[in-house]
């Protein structure tokens, strides 16, 4: 029959992983759960430096966690691993995952990047891409609701709209750089915001 489950979860509870299995990786539950009790769901975002996953801690899911594979190229939207130049994919190693920790650690106490919770490395996750176990980083953070671009592709926001939009987004460029906060992959689909329920 089409509808029925497979053979082994029939009248009995299936039985959890030791991995939470993601696209391209097996994540130890363990190297997750000694930091945060989460549950990993869907992937909402991809960059050059990592993916991002919804995720919730005791049905509340309100957290981002965001990947970094450290020490191999990362695929992205700019590069397949089996069909681009190497030189075009990033590598990201340990102390740079730590600047990306200190400089989202300042961003959010700046209030222009999402509450960091909490941060930490792994070294046994599965990667089905590099086809061998490696290092991770982890940052966990507020999940924010809709990116700038989807916001105004989705809202009906006319001229004047959009002008504040511009000074806004301005105004962030300029407190990053005032405090020394670079990032060479800022554009509409990668800055997040919340909206008030009256917008």
């Amino acid at each position: 029959d089409e509808g029925e489950l497979p053979i082994e979860y029939k009248g009995e509870e299936k039985k959890e992983s030791k991995y939470y299995m993601l696209t391209n990786y097996n994540i130890p539950r363990d190297c997750i759960e000694q930091y945060e009790n989460l549950d990993i769901k869907k992937e909402i975002g991809q960059g050059l430096r990592g993916s991002v996953y919804k995720s919730c801690k005791d049905d509340d899911c309100k957290y981002a966690l965001k990947i970094i594979p450290l020490n191999v190229l990362i695929p992205s939207r700019d590069c397949d691993l089996k069909t681009d130049n190497p030189d075009d994919c990033i590598k990201v190693n340990e102390k740079e995952f730590g600047m990306e920790v200190k400089y989202t650690k300042l961003a959010s106490e700046l209030e222009i990047a999402p509450k960091l919770y909490s941060s930490w490395m792994c070294d046994n996750v599965k990667s089905r891409l590099h086809g061998k176990n490696i290092k991770m980083g982890f940052l966990l953070l507020d999940r924010m609701k809709i990116t700038l671009e989807d916001f105004i592709k989705t809202s009906n926001i006319n001229d004047e709209g959009i002008e504040i939009l511009r000074k806004m987004y301005i105004k962030l460029g300029k407190k990053m750089l005032k405090n020394n906060i670079y990032n060479n992959d800022l554009h509409f689909g990668n800055v997040m915001i919340n909206l008030d329920e009256d917008y």
